[in-house]
């Protein structure tokens, strides 16, 4: 049972009543000076991220309840050096458009997976090259494989996506999901997975940190 002091009973009353038995639909109706309804509306514990583990983040909520002004607010975090945020809906429909184009017959989880996680990780890369510049002198065979696969100079994440994903799919053997890796294999004087690896020891050593914004679907 959940005690509420008189100043909560009186603050949620303004949004709780027969019309409105949830609350308000959008964050934004909630006076700023309401802080315990602000406390007791939301959430701020969430078991599902939780059991996901500490690298990853997952923002719930109705609509309308603020997740996207939320998830954006990252650019201003000092948290974080580098922000990725990708365009979800022209993704997803590349990403659909590329397994369709090169699946026979079944799909197969861990594949969509593996692609969406390639996707994100060179959008990473990416990002770190152009906008770091210990980053560019550091990693230079990152940046001659990016440069290979046709990615650096795109001016938005969405651009970079489209990329990666045509270049998967017209490297891939027999036009099937198969292994990623294999698409994005030794290019030039090195691989996708040491590339991968030099990205992530140079995080490490450097402390510096990379957040990747997805923002969801609301028809999924």
């Amino acid at each position: 049972m959940v005690y509420l002091s008189e100043a909560a009973k009186s603050q949620l009353r303004e949004y709780i009543n027969l019309s409105s038995p949830f609350g308000p639909i959008k964050a934004e109706d909630i006076n700023p000076n309401h802080s315990e309804a602000h406390h007791f509306l939301f959430e701020g514990y969430n078991r599902l991220c939780v059991e996901i583990g500490p690298k990853s983040k997952i923002i719930v909520g109705r609509k309308g309840a603020g997740k996207t002004a939320y998830l954006t607010s990252a650019y201003l975090d000092k948290e974080y050096d580098f922000v990725v945020n990708i365009n979800t809906a022209d993704t997803f429909i590349k990403v659909i458009e590329c397994i369709d184009g090169m699946l026979p017959a079944t799909v197969f989880s861990e594949k969509v997976a593996e692609l969406w996680k390639t996707i994100i990780e060179i959008s990473m890369m990416v990002t770190l090259i152009e906008q770091d510049e210990l980053a560019y002198i550091r990693l230079s065979q990152v940046r001659d494989y990016l440069a290979r696969i046709g990615v650096l100079g795109l001016i938005t994440p969405d651009a970079i996506v489209w990329k990666v994903v045509n270049f998967i799919r017209d490297n891939l053997n027999s036009h099937r999901v198969g292994i990623i890796a294999e698409a994005l294999s030794v290019v030039c004087d090195t691989s996708f997975d040491k590339c991968r690896e030099d990205v992530y020891e140079y995080l490490n050593h450097t402390s510096k940190r990379v957040v990747v914004l997805i923002d969801s679907l609301d028809e999924y």
